[in-house]
């Protein structure tokens, strides 16, 4: 059952004969439009589909904006991927709710039901915190619907209005869920090219990988590690990779080579390269010969490794051992 935060306090109901009229055409053209627009579409094209989706739920149904949103593993943000706005620049792709910004709202979407609001204005007072956000966003009414692929929640999909207390009607709810099916397939067709995409590209890298060091005598290994850590990086999207080289009578890492991504435009440049040679404390992984990840912003401030990586503010940071015959050698650390 879908979750109503609030009733409209204005705009009535079509009435049953009125609505009778509407339905077919209204429901036949939303459904013809959406699904004209994936019809041969190419996978690496399926974005410019949702983003068309929305645009055309959007104008059928009279609204003011939409988005597609995508949780991660761990659930605490949603990740926005496409919007549409009927006026003024759609939500941006990229940008990152927090889920705890909007607790009734994520707490009914992660219990599998709709989120019904047709007055921000005078809402539920449990619900007070995400209308007050809303509210602040110009939103007047919203419906959000769970974006499921087969039966495992994926993410989210909004539809709002910005022009006063809306009474969502029944023929419309079943656009909007029309509209979320057709763009739940987009979105898993989407993803399996992307998954099948990102294991060619590694499987090629391992290859390029072990033809660099089977061509490098070993004099020359120095000479090929830069190279090879770019390619680390660019091929599974790091902006930084560093080999630490350990010795084990200190049990201490020290700097060995690193690669860092072309500083982006903007006030926050990368970090410069640490210098060669330069002591790091040993990771705990190192010692579990296990590969690692962690959030970067929950590293230990006491640990100058961590707190140089932390010096980008970014993401995640992934470590994994360097061994051979049994002994640790090193750790590979990468970070985004």
């Amino acid at each position: 059952m879908p979750i109503v935060f609030t009733r409209a306090v204005s705009s009535q109901p079509l009435k049953p004969p009125e609505r009778a009229l509407l339905a077919p055409p209204l429901l036949n053209q939303l459904v013809s439009e959406v699904s004209a627009g994936f019809i041969d579409l190419p996978a690496a094209e399926l974005g410019r589909g949702i983003e068309l989706a929305l645009k055309s739920a959007g104008e059928t149904l009279e609204l003011d904006r939409c988005l597609v949103g995508l949780f991660k593993s761990e659930r605490s943000r949603l990740h926005i991927v496409h919007g549409w706005a009927a006026d003024g620049p759609p939500p941006a792709p990229g940008r990152c709710i927090a889920v705890a910004e909007y607790p009734a709202v994520f707490d009914s979407i992660f219990a599998g039901r709709e989120v019904l609001c047709e007055s921000v204005a005078s809402g539920a007072s449990e619900a007070r915190p995400d209308l007050q956000r809303l509210a602040e966003d110009g939103i007047t009414a919203l419906v959000v619907l769970p974006l499921r692929i087969g039966r495992e929640l994926r993410g989210l999909v909004a539809f709002a209005t910005t022009r006063g207390p809306q009474t969502w009607l029944g023929d419309v709810l079943t656009g909007m869920r029309l509209t979320v099916e057709i763009i739940a397939s987009a979105v898993d067709r989407q993803q399996k090219d992307e998954q099948l995409r990102a294991r060619q590209a590694f499987d090629s890298l391992i290859a390029r990988l072990s033809r660099a060091f089977i061509k490098a005598p070993v004099a020359s290994v120095d000479e090929v590690l830069p190279a090879v850590l770019a390619d680390i990086g660019q091929t599974l999207r790091f902006d930084h990779v560093a080999i630490f080289r350990c010795d084990p009578a200190t049990r201490c890492n020290h700097l060995w080579q690193e690669w860092i991504v072309a500083a982006p435009l903007g006030p926050h440049p990368a970090a410069a390269p640490e210098a060669r040679g330069a002591t790091s404390d040993w990771p705990p992984v190192a010692a579990e010969l296990e590969w690692t990840v962690a959030d970067i912003e929950k590293l230990a401030p006491q640990a100058p490794f961590y707190q140089r990586i932390k010096e980008y503010g970014r993401g995640t940071l992934a470590l994994g051992p360097l061994s051979g015959s049994g002994q640790q050698l090193g750790v590979l650390a990468l970070h985004t």
